[in-house]
């Protein structure tokens, strides 16, 4: 069992780049504390077809970070933790 939860959002095209997936995980408390866990409880991945070459920034709210990089069409490339969710959770219709 994953130690996460992960939500993909619907596959999309961007920059001439085609098959793009956007996947955010949000992680629970561990024990031991994980050595990034008071960076945060969420993440943010990026898939991409094999072959692809794609420049991006990744952001939640206020954090982010920007990745080059070459991807094989299996693993994602994204940040560690990012940012804690609540904190930048809007209960603000806008």
């Amino acid at each position: 069992e994953q130690p996460y939860g992960t939500w993909f959002s619907p596959t999309f095209d961007a920059a001439g780049a085609r098959g793009l997936r956007l996947e955010l995980r949000t992680y629970g408390p561990t024990s031991p504390e994980s050595e990034d866990q008071h960076k945060g409880n969420c993440a943010l991945f990026l898939h991409a077809s094999a072959g692809s070459h794609v420049a991006f920034k990744l952001s939640i709210a206020k954090c982010s970070e920007s990745f080059e990089h070459q991807f094989d069409g299996e693993e994602p490339c994204g940040s560690k933790r990012l940012c804690f969710f609540e904190q930048n959770l809007s209960t603000q219709n806008t």
